[in-house]
C-alpha cells in the first residue's frame, strides 16, 4: 500500500513496503513515478544508460561549472564496460553551457545545446568511473 497526503505546503508519501528492495523494472518505474510526482520544478539532468550506471552532478558556481560523474556499479566483478550512454543537463537560469571536458585530462567532448539551453552528449566506453566538467558562462 502506498499513501500520499498533503500537509500544509508539503506532501508526504508512505509505502508499507520498501519499493526499491525488489530488483524489478515495475518497482523502479513505480519509485521513479512517485519521486517525479513530488518535484516542483523540471528535472535538471538525466541519462539513458544501462541500469548499473549511476549519475551524479555537482554544481560549482564559484568555478563556473558542473562536475558530472558516472559510476558503472555492477554486482559481479570485474565489471563489463558500458559501450555508450547519453545524458542531458539543463543550464541554470541566466547561464549558458560553453564546454564539455573529460577529467582529469581535459579532453574536449562533442556536445549539442538545444534552444532551451540543455546540453546533450554521449559517453563512450564507461569502464568503472568517468568524470566530466560542464563549463558555464
Amino acid at each position: 500500500m502506498v499513501v500520499r497526503n498533503h500537509f500544509g505546503e508539503g506532501c508526504v508519501v508512505y509505502s508499507a513496503r520498501v519499493i526499491e528492495a525488489v530488483d524489478a523494472e515495475v518497482n523502479q518505474r513505480l519509485l521513479t513515478a512517485i519521486l517525479s510526482s513530488l518535484l516542483t520544478e523540471p528535472v535538471a539532468y538525466g541519462a539513458e544508460a544501462h541500469p548499473a550506471v549511476w549519475m551524479n552532478v555537482l554544481y560549482q558556481p564559484e568555478n563556473n561549472r558542473f562536475i558530472v560523474g558516472f559510476l558503472n556499479y555492477q554486482e559481479t566483478l570485474p565489471v563489463v564496460p558500458i559501450s555508450r550512454l547519453s545524458f542531458w543537463l539543463r543550464a541554470p537560469e541566466g547561464r549558458r553551457i560553453v564546454g564539455l571536458r573529460s577529467l582529469p585530462d581535459g579532453t574536449e567532448i562533442n556536445y549539442t545545446v538545444n534552444g532551451e539551453g540543455t546540453l546533450h552528449a554521449e559517453v563512450d566506453n564507461l569502464d568503472v568511473f568517468k568524470m566530466l566538467a560542464v563549463e558555464l558562462a
